[in-house]
C-alpha cells in the first residue's frame, strides 16, 4: 500500500501538475523535453497522481485537467485585460499563443494577480510576433505603465497659498515632488494613438514606421481615469528633471542652456501652473526641509 504524502508534498505536485504548460496527459507522461534552462522549474516532483480518485464520469486526468485549464485561461483573462491593445492588435488566437509561451518562462510568483505580467513588454521585445508587429513591445510598454498609474496612490493636493509668500531664492531651491502615477515615456510609434483608438482598432492600419521624431508621453491618473498626452520635449525634460529630484533652479538653468538658441523664453511657470491644477504636482520640499 503507498503510504500517504503530507500535504506539503501534494501541494508541491498539484502545483507542478496544474502548472505544467504542456497540459496534464503530456506532462504525465515524459519529462521536460523544451529549453533547457526550464528543466529544473518543470521537473516532476515525486509523483502523487494516485491520491486523485476516479469519479466517473471523469478520470483523474480529466477532473486535473479541469483545474489546470482553469489556472491557464484565469491568467490569460488577467493578461488579456491588462494589454487588451496588444490582444486586439495580434489576434485572440495568436495572443493565446504569446501569453503560453511567455508563462513559460515567466510563471506566476505573486499572490497578486496583476503582477504576472510584469515582465510581458521585454518578453515581447524579442518575441518573433514582433516582427510583424514592430511596435508591439512599445505598446505593451505602455498599457504596462497605465496599469501602475491605475494602481499608484495619490498624494495629498498641494496647498497653493502657502506659495504666495516663497521668494524667488527659495523658489530656485524649491524640489517639486511628481505625483506617484506620474510616467514618463518616449516612444518611437504611435503607442498612445493605437492605446486611444483600441475599441475600433482596424489591423489594416496598424503603423508600418515608425514617427518621424521620437513622442514624448505623460501619464497619470486623474480623479477618473488615466491620462495619456503627447507633449513637447522641454516640458518633458522638466517633468524628468523634476521627478529625479533636481530643485527648480537647476531644471530651468538646464532647459535654458539646451535651448538658448531658440531666443525666446520657456513658458516654465505657466507648465507649474497646470501641472498642479491637473494634480501632476503634489508637493513641494523647501531647502530647510519643510513640505508644502
Amino acid at each position: 500500500m503507498t503510504a500517504c504524502p503530507s500535504l506539503e508534498e501534494l501541494q508541491r505536485w498539484m502545483r507542478w501538475i496544474i502548472t505544467e504548460p504542456r497540459g496534464i496527459q503530456e506532462a504525465l507522461a515524459s519529462p521536460w523535453p523544451h529549453d533547457p534552462s526550464l528543466a529544473e522549474r518543470y521537473k516532476e516532483p515525486t509523483r502523487h497522481v494516485e491520491v486523485i480518485q476516479e469519479v466517473p464520469p471523469l478520470s483523474r486526468h480529466d477532473r486535473l485537467g479541469v483545474y489546470a485549464n482553469a489556472y491557464f485561461y484565469r491568467l490569460l483573462e488577467s493578461l488579456a485585460v491588462d494589454y487588451r491593445t496588444v490582444q486586439r492588435v495580434v489576434g485572440e488566437d495568436s495572443f493565446h499563443d504569446l501569453v503560453a509561451h511567455y508563462l513559460m518562462r515567466h510563471p506566476s510568483q505573486s499572490p497578486n494577480i496583476g503582477d504576472v505580467g510584469e515582465a510581458f513588454p521585454e518578453f515581447i521585445r524579442t518575441y518573433p510576433l514582433s516582427k510583424s508587429f514592430p511596435f508591439l513591445h512599445e505598446l505593451a510598454m505602455l498599457e504596462r505603465a497605465i496599469m501602475e498609474c491605475l494602481y499608484s496612490s495619490h498624494l495629498p493636493p498641494l496647498d497653493v497659498r502657502a506659495l504666495r509668500t516663497k521668494s524667488e531664492d527659495e523658489w530656485s531651491k524649491a524640489r517639486l515632488k511628481l505625483d506617484p502615477t506620474v510616467r514618463l515615456m518616449i516612444v518611437l510609434w504611435p503607442a498612445d494613438a493605437l492605446w486611444k483608438d483600441r475599441e475600433k482598432l482596424d489591423r489594416s492600419d496598424l503603423p508600418k514606421r515608425p514617427e518621424a521624431s521620437p513622442r514624448h508621453l505623460l501619464l497619470y491618473r486623474d480623479d477618473n481615469w488615466v491620462r495619456v498626452s503627447a507633449i513637447g520635449l522641454h516640458d518633458w525634460m522638466a517633468l524628468q528633471m523634476l521627478q529625479s529630484g533636481l530643485p527648480l533652479g537647476a531644471v530651468c538653468g538646464a532647459l535654458s542652456k539646451q535651448w538658448l538658441q531658440e531666443e525666446k523664453l520657456l513658458p516654465v511657470m505657466e507648465w507649474f501652473s497646470s501641472w498642479v491644477c491637473e494634480g501632476i504636482v503634489r508637493e513641494i520640499l523647501w531647502e530647510e526641509g519643510k513640505h508644502t
